[in-house]
């Protein structure tokens, strides 16, 4: 037996998958109030970030002088960046609670290695501090793990749920046992033909980088589809639009 669908049958179809897809990004935004709750880089909280030893380095992560940094870092510390480092090997810092401040410098990756750091270590980029790969070919090996798990990578793959380009438009990352979510009023979605448009308002901000809306088709697979700027510390209401025209099979 063979079923053919009519037009108003496939137009049906489309607008309840696109729905579905609605549903699916409102429930993630909401839930990444939380995670980007943790992204950092207002000046009252880099003040409160940098309260240990403060040291700079530069140059090859390997070299005999950063070697020795690694070694005597200790909890609280902070390893500031206002030239270039580059990462030339894995470089496991799990040992101690410790700050990456990228100030005005780069972080680079000559290859896949990973930058490894303890579950409640911190990145915090000012002054146009990056991170960088100039190995785009191995994009997600190119990462920074927090504890056992991988956090970020060039491209926000091989597991990871960030990219550097996240980062870098947040200007930092912590993940650590503190919720800093926005007070939200209501968050709104709608279908007007093809586009999906999303709005959504907060009462209150503190220290908020910015929201990342994702989308799924299945409800477990998620891509980013864009960073939307916080407004930082305020009191006042903010208020944010976003539409889509396309979506994900």
């Amino acid at each position: 037996m063979e079923v053919r669908l009519t037009t108003d049958v496939r137009t049906e179809i489309s607008l309840i998958k696109k729905l579905v897809i609605g549903a699916v990004i409102v429930g993630c935004l909401i839930t990444m109030f939380y995670l980007f709750g943790s992204l950092i880089a207002t000046d009252t909280l880099a003040a409160e970030t940098l309260t240990g030893v403060k040291y700079n380095v530069s140059g090859n992560s390997q070299n005999k002088m950063n070697r020795n940094v690694w070694d005597i870092l200790k909890q609280g510390d902070t390893v500031e960046i206002t030239e270039q480092l580059k990462l030339k090997s894995n470089l496991d810092l799990t040992r101690k609670d410790i700050v990456i401040h990228l100030k005005g410098g780069e972080l680079l990756w000559t290859a896949g290695y990973n930058l490894g750091l303890s579950e409640n270590s911190k990145i915090l980029l000012t002054e146009g501090g990056v991170l960088i790969g100039n190995a785009v070919e191995l994009n997600g090996k190119m990462k920074v793990s927090f504890g056992k798990e991988t956090r970020i990578s060039w491209d926000g793959s091989n597991g990871a749920h960030l990219s550097f380009n996240d980062i870098n438009k947040c200007k930092g990352y912590y993940k650590g046992p503190i919720s800093l979510e926005p007070e939200l009023l209501f968050f709104r979605s709608s279908l007007k033909k093809d586009e999906l448009e999303l709005e959504w308002a907060t009462s209150a901000e503190v220290s908020n980088r910015c929201f990342e809306i994702q989308q799924s088709s299945d409800g477990q697979n998620f891509s980013t589809v864009k960073i939307v700027p916080g407004r930082g510390t305020t009191s006042k209401r903010s208020d944010y639009r976003h539409s889509f025209t396309e979506f994900s099979d």
